[in-house]
């Protein structure tokens, strides 16, 4: 009897040393999120920078409360996803008959969000010899009103001996949100992959060839 009352206590004890642990760092989760009353707390945990104008086109997202934009901008960071870049094939190539110079649409993903996405306007011509030369590229942001794109500069890499090109997007993706009547921005730096691949090429050329 008492052999079993001993195996009783040590195994109680056992369990609350093993729970202890998970509920402590539970609870220092939620201190922490609610202890944000304030918007300077606010705009510490987040990044946040308090601004006068809405960017042109943007619709910010509106919170009523602290708490509200806590949990929004909480789950918002959880969820970002990975720096992933995607080749989306659903293009629209303009091919002029009298050149060789096209323009393709192409949209990658960003990485702070899955709510928008960029969409790159690419213009290049296919030289003589079947490679790509990259005459302009412009992007803005798609999707979600409350995020908007500014794009700074771009980087080009030869591929398959010049008949693909990849194309790094640099710039600067914000996100305007209203906080209790206080208009206020989060901005990340992002650089999107996009990628024009031969298979393409050799559609726009076929396409090219016959409109001669």
């Amino acid at each position: 009897m008492k052999f079993s009352k001993l195996l009783t206590a040590s195994a109680l004890a056992l369990a609350s040393t093993s729970i202890a642990p998970a509920f402590a760092e539970e609870q220092s989760k939620t201190v922490e999120t609610t202890s944000i009353t304030t918007m300077d707390q606010l705009d510490e945990k987040f990044n946040l920078q308090t601004v006068t104008e809405i960017p042109e086109g943007v619709i910010p997202l509106e919170f009523d409360s602290i708490e509200e934009a806590v949990k929004y901008l909480e789950q918002a960071t959880t969820n970002s996803s990975s720096n992933s870049t995607e080749d989306n094939n659903q293009l629209t190539q303009v091919v002029n008959a009298l050149s060789s110079s096209t323009t393709t649409n192409k949209t990658g993903k960003f990485a702070t969000t899955t709510a928008a996405n960029l969409s790159a306007t690419i213009s290049y011509a296919t030289l003589s010899n079947g490679m790509i030369d990259i005459i302009s590229v412009t992007s803005r942001s798609t999707g979600d009103a409350s995020w908007s794109w500014s794009q700074s500069s771009y980087t080009t890499q030869k591929l398959d001996g010049g008949r693909s090109v990849g194309i790094n997007i640099k710039g600067v993706l914000t996100q305007s949100i209203v906080v209790n009547g206080v208009l206020k921005n989060y901005s990340y730096n992002e650089t999107v992959y996009v990628e024009i691949p031969d298979t393409q090429l050799i559609l726009s050329l076929g396409f090219f060839i016959s409109t001669n």
